[in-house]
């Protein structure tokens, strides 16, 4: 290129080819094309001061080359396309220091109408902050920058220049697609329908533009929505749009426009397609915008990954159908589709790239699930993603693809250590669990549950196969099924074991239908739909094998390939293992044919056994609704049966996705129609047939009326006219069907009802059987209380007069409990009766009851037995027959011996009352004892020495032996452990004794009688050392005697002697002191219980 001496020349030049980007080897003579400046329009716009711009108008020869026009005037020239516009800021000559300040450059594209709509719209309005209106939000980006009323007139321009540049003012030809060119999002083709029917001028495409804008109306907001990236139900809304979008366009791609055109051409219809696609993509590029996508969590990016590659999807498939139905005629109303169907390369590309994150991160995925995270960081698994780093990832293009391709392959060669590990992982799993199980699995389903290793749990081949699935991208890396060539022929010939197995079963149950005894599947299926279903089953397991074999041969095919290429470059035989494989997926393909073909056949001879039977199925159509047939009773109803299994198998087939022949369908629809009327009429008479087993006896009468009525009308199937009713007749059968439907309603409910409460009834009798009659004889009260109200609550429905049966055999029922609990009553009555309790007393040193004895005979005999005997003369029960005393009397009368021995027992009960009594009586002895107790224990303790005492002896004053108070208190003591040993009450029978007012006063006597001892040893005691004093005194005194004659002094010398006699006394007479003491220490007062009932 040329080099300029004046800068300014070479800024015009090099912004000149900048703009209009010619080929490089074109560059130089362009260069030097406009160096030349040949029309002196460069050195005017340079240097002239009157040249304010320099136009350069790009136009294309008919032989496709760039023609140039350089000019100093703006004009628009006819064939330019493209045209470049330099203007001066200020006046005068370009000096240096106006480069690039002083020079504005401006472009015009197509039109300069449309040049300026688009540098409004996108480039001067968002910078002056003025309000957008897109599909009626607006939209603000930046600070007002312009008064209001100005910004009013801008917007009023954008809107005038939006109708000239879309062509909806009538100046381009709408069946040319004119104006496509501005047509840039789906709310520019809303707004240019609604331009086209708001013009007047636009006439008969005024009224078209309304019917499509009619259709496409609905898309506003939601197009507008997903143009700001935020509408309703965010992936879900979206999703949904797709599907709306595709409804409206099948309803605008049949208009018309008058005369003769289409209100959509096909040119301008893919556009419009485009754009909706567009959308979609810029759609899912908002919504990943700033997301992470190689370092996000997998769970938190996963969702958006699939919604949005099922969006794309979703919308390649919904523009591909329409336009392949509009090729056909399918909702084209004649305005077929020229060509292939539509298919937008772009929104493919750019599904592919979503799918292809997805597919990375999932691997990714399953390698850091299969791998530890020892073996994560040593394998550098977290640095596979390094090549896409500083990858747009979402930037899809042609220009594009290298880098993607490039990083794609940098990121393969990073997995090569782990696809070796990997490789090392599924051979252990392989080895150890999908291998052994398929074996030990196909074991015992060929041996039946009973043949060898039948206890051990091992998986189904189904869910190894669900396993390897879940593994399918791994398996189909070439490294990894490259190192799994033996597991893989091992895996073979487990599955082909296992597809001999489902043969075999195929074969059975051909052998099975021929013989007409279908497998059965356990479903509630019917007939021909139930073996069908079987077959579909087994062709799901055969297609699970098929599907996953083709995933594994197609691995392996693509290992070999490779492999072949790398070694001499041309293609080797496959390995064993593919052979194996192959072989297995070609038998797994003709089983999946086979079962296709037998669930064809299946399907076509149930066609044509049912077709051949349709007329004698038809014959009901033409008879009586029922018939009576008086040999047995019995109403039959006509309705064939078979029709009902034949509704049932077409509807279970076409379920399972069978077409049924017409002819079927239309006698199967007649017999849907009356379907339910001929069930009804069933259900009737075979309530009728049954009614002497659906109703109790005893209640026929109860519903008498209501079986006369449906009875009535059951026997008389006729119209309002008198005429037989007959299956023609639809109008006059349904009201049939709901007469009597409603009568034998009533009388079903009626049924129901009273035989609720019959159990109830039931119930509670049997619950009296269980009863006690002698213990719970309330309970009997208010049980036969509930029963009357049961009734009583009834008589509104059933009057009394006609439950008198029903109530009878109730009474009958109460008669049998009654009896049985009387009987049992007898037995154990005084035993079962209530508890009574009783005290045992001593009153008037007498032992005895309180109350006393003879009075609880009386009590017992008055109120308990002869109460008890008396309930069946007293016991009234629920009809008009036990109203009356003596209805249950014979239940009294019946058994006078039982009756005789109530009292004997009566009699042995109170017998042994009185033994009771008898038994304790020795314990009162101390009660009988006369006078006061003190006095007798000092008379039998002391009183014998004492009435021989000359006092001569000072041992013989002191009262009786020691020994003895040490026995009586000895024995005291062990009285009182017996009376502890008592029990606290005794049982007879009913009756609860209680002893503690008896053990009491023992006690009480106990206590008396120690204190009595105690007392008169005390008084031993005191008397004992009263002895010793007085001797001491009598010797003081002597001691201290003054004889003053000889009279005196002989009479205090046989007082010397006397006392010197005494002398030995003294110390046995202390001697029992110190005993009387130890005694009294050693005995301390008891500590008497006071036991109270």
């Amino acid at each position: 290129m040329v080099a300029y001496d004046d800068a300014r020349k070479a800024f015009v030049v090099d912004t000149v080819l900048g703009a209009i980007a010619p080929a490089p080897e074109q560059k130089a003579a362009y260069s030097d094309y406009i160096g030349r400046d040949d029309s002196g329009a460069i050195a005017a716009f340079l240097d002239d001061d009157s040249t304010g711009i320099l136009q350069v108008s790009i136009a294309k020869s008919p032989a496709g080359q760039l023609q140039m026009r350089l000019t100093n005037s703006a004009d628009f020239p006819q064939g330019c396309f493209y045209q470049l516009t330099l203007s001066k800021v200020r006046p005068g000559p370009i000096s240096l220091a106006d480069i690039p300040g002083g020079i504005a450059v401006s472009t015009v594209v197509n039109s300069p109408l449309s040049s300026l709509y688009h540098s409004l719209s996108n480039v001067y309005y968002p910078l002056l902050g003025i309000d957008q209106q897109q599909g009626g939000t607006a939209v603000r980006k930046q600070q007002r920058t312009v008064d209001p009323k100005l910004e009013e007139l801008l917007l009023d321009v954008q809107a005038g220049l939006g109708k000239l540049v879309r062509g909806a003012d009538g100046g381009q030809a709408i069946d040319q697609g004119g104006g496509l060119h501005e047509i840039q999002t789906p709310l520019d083709e809303l707004k240019y329908w609604a331009d086209l029917a708001a013009n007047p001028a636009a006439g008969v495409h005024a009224r078209a533009a309304a019917q499509v804008l009619n259709h496409l109306d609905a898309l506003q907001q939601p197009l507008t929505d997903l143009s700001n990236g935020s509408i309703e139900g965010d992936w879900e809304g979206a999703l949904e749009l797709v599907g709306r979008s595709g409804d409206a366009l099948r309803q605008v791609w049949p208009l018309k426009m008058p005369p003769t055109g289409w209100a959509y051409p096909q040119k301008r219809m893919q556009h419009f397609l485009k754009t909706l696609g567009m959308a979609l993509v810029m759609f899912v590029q908002r919504k990943l915008q700033g997301v992470d996508l190689w370092r996000t969590s997998f769970n938190v990016l996963k969702g958006s990954l699939i919604a949005a590659g099922q969006l794309l999807a979703a919308w390649i498939r919904e523009a591909s159908t329409l336009t392949s139905d509009w090729a056909v005629g399918l909702d084209a109303g004649g305005h077929l589709w020229e060509g292939p169907a539509f298919c937008d390369a772009h929104v493919a590309a750019f599904q592919d790239r979503i799918e292809r994150i997805y597919a990375l991160r999932d691997l990714h995925e399953e390698l850091s699930a299969l791998l530890s995270q020892e073996e994560t960081s040593a394998l550098g698994l977290g640095s596979v993603f390094a090549p896409f780093a500083q990858l747009a990832a979402l930037h899809v293009s042609e220009f594009t693809a290298a880098a993607w391709a490039s990083a794609e392959a940098e990121h393969e060669r990073r997995l090569e250590v782990v696809s070796a590990r990997i490789s090392q992982k599924f051979k252990e799993l392989f080895a150890t669990v999908i291998i052994p199980n398929m074996a030990l699995s196909t074991s015992q389903q060929s041996g039946g549950k009973d043949g060898p290793n039948a206890s051990v749990a091992v998986a189904h081949p189904q869910q190894l196969f669900q396993e390897l699935r879940q593994y399918s991208r791994l398996l189909s890396r070439p490294r990894i099924a490259a190192a799994l060539q033996a597991e893989q022929s091992a895996l073979a010939k487990q599955v082909d074991q296992y597809l001999e197995l489902l043969q075999t079963e195929l074969d059975k149950q051909q052998d099975g239908a021929r013989g007409r005894a279908a497998i059965n599947t356990g479903r509630l299926m019917h007939g021909v739909a139930d073996s069908i279903s079987w077959l579909m089953q087994c062709q799901a397991k055969a297609s699970s094998v098929r599907d996953i074999l083709q995933l594994l041969v197609g691995t392996a095919n693509s290992t070999n390939s490779t492999e072949s290429t790398a070694a001499n470059g041309t293609q080797v035989g496959d390995a064993p293992a593919t052979v194996a494989l192959r072989s297995c997926l070609s038998t797994a393909v003709s089983l999946v044919q086979t079962i296709e073909t037998q669930k064809k056949d299946m399907f076509t001879m149930w066609q044509d056994d049912v077709q051949s039977q349709l007329q004698d199925m038809a014959s009901w159509k033409t008879s009586r609704l029922m018939t009576f047939d008086a040999a047995n009773s019995h109403i039959r109803c006509h309705f064939n049966e078979a029709l009902v299994g034949l509704l049932k198998e077409v509807r279970q087939l076409q379920a399972l996705g069978f077409n049924v022949r017409r002819e079927v369908l239309q006698e199967v629809e007649t017999a849907g129609k009356f379907y339910r009327y001929g069930m009804v009429l069933h259900q009737c008479a075979h309530f009728y047939n049954n009614i002497a087993t659906e109703m109790i006896p005893s209640q026929k009468p109860m519903m008498l009326a209501d079986a006369v009525e449906f009875e009535k009308v059951l026997m008389n199937p006729k119209d309002a006219t008198g005429r037989d009713i007959t299956w023609h007749n639809a109008s006059a059968l349904e009201g049939y069907v709901r007469r009597l439907s409603a009568v034998a309603e009533r009388l079903a409910m009626s049924n129901r009802r009273l035989r609720q409460w019959h159990s109830v009834l039931a119930g509670k009798v049997v619950g009296l059987m269980s009863t006690d009659l002698v213990r719970h004889k309330d309970k009997w009260v208010a049980a036969v209380k509930e029963m009357r109200d049961i009734f009583a609550g009834l008589e509104a429905q059933y009057p009394r007069a006609r439950q008198e049966v029903w109530r009878h055999h109730w009474d009958f029922q109460l008669y049998k409990a009654l009896e049985v609990q009387f009987r049992s009553g007898l037995e154990n009555i005084n035993k079962n009766l209530p508890e009574m309790e009783v005290s045992m007393v001593c009153r008037h040193h007498k032992l005895q009851y309180d109350p006393p004895l003879e009075e609880l005979r009386m009590n017992h005999i008055a109120k308990h037995l002869n109460g008890f005997l008396g309930l069946p003369l007293r016991m009234k029960g629920v009809s008009s027959l036990s109203e009356r005393q003596g209805f249950f009397a014979p239940i009294a009368d019946a058994d006078p011996a039982a009756i005789a021995m109530v009292y004997e027992s009566c009699e042995a009960l109170f017998a042994s009352l009185a033994d009771e009594l008898r038994k304790y009586q020795d314990w009162l002895v101390l009660g009988d004892v006369a006078g006061d107790l003190e006095d007798y224990v000092e008379q039998q303790l002391c009183g014998s020495s004492n009435s021989s005492d000359d006092g001569s002896n000072i041992a013989s004053n002191t009262g009786g032996d020691i020994g003895d108070w040490e026995l009586n208190l000895r024995m005291l003591k062990q009285a009182a452990q017996d009376v502890d040993r008592l029990p606290n009450e005794v049982r007879i029978d009913c009756y609860k004794i209680s002893l503690a007012p008896f053990k009491a006063y023992l006690e009480e006597m106990m206590k008396r009688l120690r204190e009595a001892l105690a007392s008169s040893l005390r008084k031993k005691a005191l008397s004992e050392r009263q002895a010793i004093d007085d001797f001491l005194a009598a010797g003081q005194a002597l001691l201290n005697l003054q004889a003053t004659s000889v009279e005196e002094i002989g009479k205090a010398g046989q007082e010397a002697r006397a006392l010197v006699t005494r002398l030995s006394e003294v110390p046995q007479v202390g001697a029992h002191c110190c005993a009387c003491r130890t005694i009294s220490v050693s005995s301390p007062p008891q500590r008497y219980l006071t036991v109270t009932a």
